[in-house]
């Protein structure tokens, strides 16, 4: 009995449609894990070399949920070459979302 039930076709198409939901949520936490983990190393890379910077950076970093935007970001605070040049890259970052 159960395997006429497993064999019917609406029990194949609500099994196919909780997989691809569960695709579907899998990527968007993979996704919401790699930007946390990208404003985190942003903030860290501010943070280490700017103490005195780090709450504008995590106030303007934790707003960005674009991932390129983040990886490019932290590649240019981790070569900015002062103090000031971080503070307005930070600034230009905080416009431009």
């Amino acid at each position: 009995m159960l395997d006429i039930f497993e064999e019917s076709w609406t029990y194949q198409q609500t099994l196919q449609k909780g997989l691809v939901q569960g695709r579907e949520e899998g990527r968007e936490e993979g996704r919401q894990q790699g930007i946390q983990a990208a404003q985190q190393i942003a903030i860290s890379i501010v943070a280490r070399r700017f103490p005195e910077l780090e709450l504008l950076a995590r106030a303007i970093i934790s707003m960005i949920d674009d991932l390129h935007q983040l990886q490019m970001a932290a590649i240019e605070l981790s070569v900015a070459s002062s103090q000031e040049a971080t503070k307005q890259l930070l600034f230009s970052l905080g416009s431009a979302t």
